[in-house]
């Protein structure tokens, strides 16, 4: 590629909110960026999500660090896009339901961790959640607080990015194909569309989750490798609700209201080979219905007027040794493939939660800025500026 070495621009592949968000980012930052999606914007994970803007209260025991990562993240999410947020039906109603379904569990952990991770939160009574909730069985419901969780839509959120993305310089092209990355002497001097098309860049960034193994020659990954999670999700109208909640003792099991729909989450993650696994596992969608029937258990779901069932996927890029056994989805992350004896000026993200898109387009802005030192540019003093080598007239 002619001179490539030259360019200042930075390519992000992917249109997802982490790309959008790295590209608004590094435009107000004064780089000249593109955006390249094969498909739509957000055609994967970033709409393809629950549309739960997590507080980061359901990760606040299990990791602190997390869950204080997620209650900033939202806030700016909220306070940045206020747009986004879905409003139910009851004004009075700005948060999320975290409930215990066994008499044995003790909420005072959960407690222990919101505070210490600094995310507000109220006890409610059992009769506050029955009131909302009205068609749930009393009996699996014990204690409940109320936490800032929101439901949000992530459409208007990725629609909202892409503007401040295109006023800040940003183009972003949808419909284009990212074949091949162009590296010369173990340095990324750009990529090459399927149209044939090779556009030079500084630096190149993958928002594109498992594609980046098929991007990156394996030789060039060491010790990194992609790991994919597929969870089952259930959409039914008219909605059982107006209020989200989660069943913190039965594998996190979740409902998020949208517009007259409730959607309903199992909660649960499993290993998958495939980063666009859609296929429905038989077995975990009748343990999703069944969790849904014991909370309902006057639900007829002859009467529906709409219900649908889906897979999702989350992926990100990982150290090798890391397991994927159990049930926690990816966590976010900014990869520098460059500093792990890969390529250099090559870069890899995922936000794992959405609701972390912030955290990773605020932190690879840094580590892109502080790696460019493009130094300053020089430029011919004015006439008012008074020195010895340019004194007055």
């Amino acid at each position: 590629m002619t001179e490539s070495h030259h360019s200042e621009r930075v390519i992000i592949v992917g249109g997802g909110v982490a790309g959008l968000g790295a590209a608004a980012e590094l435009s107000r930052a004064g780089l000249p960026v593109i955006v390249l999606e094969e498909a739509a914007l957000g055609a994967q994970a970033s709409t393809h999500n629950q549309g739960w803007l997590y507080s980061g209260g359901i990760f606040a025991r299990a990791d602190l660090e997390l869950a204080k990562s997620c209650w900033e993240s939202a806030q700016k999410t909220i306070r940045d896009f206020p747009q986004c947020l879905e409003h139910g039906r009851n004004p009075a109603s700005t948060g999320m339901y975290f409930v215990t379904s066994r008499a044995g569990t003790e909420m005072s952990e959960w407690k222990k961790a919101w505070d210490q991770a600094g995310i507000p939160y109220q006890v409610v009574t059992r009769n506050d959640f029955l009131r909302d909730v009205p068609h749930a069985n009393k009996e699996l419901i014990q204690q409940v607080c109320l936490l800032p969780d929101r439901a949000f839509r992530p459409d208007i959120l990725l629609e909202n990015l892409a503007a401040q993305a295109r006023n800040a310089g940003a183009e972003i092209r949808t419909g284009t194909r990212v074949t091949e990355l162009l590296i010369n002497e173990g340095v990324v001097q750009g990529v090459k569309t399927s149209t044939g098309e090779s556009l030079a860049a500084r630096d190149v960034i993958l928002s594109t989750g498992g594609r980046v193994e098929e991007l990156i020659p394996r030789q060039n990954q060491p010790g990194q490798k992609s790991v994919s999670l597929k969870t089952h999700l259930v959409a039914i109208r008219p909605d059982l609700s107006h209020m989200p909640f989660v069943i913190v003792d039965q594998d996190d099991f979740n409902h998020i209201p949208h517009m007259q729909t409730s959607v309903f989450h199992s909660g649960r993650w499993f290993p998958t080979d495939s980063r666009n696994d859609s296929r429905i596992d038989p077995a975990e969608m009748a343990h999703l219905w069944e969790s849904i029937q014991n909370l309902f258990p006057d639900l007829d779901r002859s009467a529906l007027i709409h219900q649908r069932e889906w897979a999702a996927t989350a992926t990100q890029i990982v150290d090798a040794s890391q397991s994927t056994r159990g049930a926690t989805p990816p966590r976010p992350s900014i990869t520098n493939h460059g500093a792990i004896g890969g390529p250099q000026r090559l870069w890899s993200v995922s936000t794992g939660r959405l609701t972390l898109w912030t955290v990773v387009t605020e932190g690879l802005r840094r580590e892109i800025l502080s790696h460019q030192s493009r130094g300053p540019l020089v430029t011919n003093a004015p006439p008012w500026e008074l020195s010895a080598e340019n004194p007055p007239d």
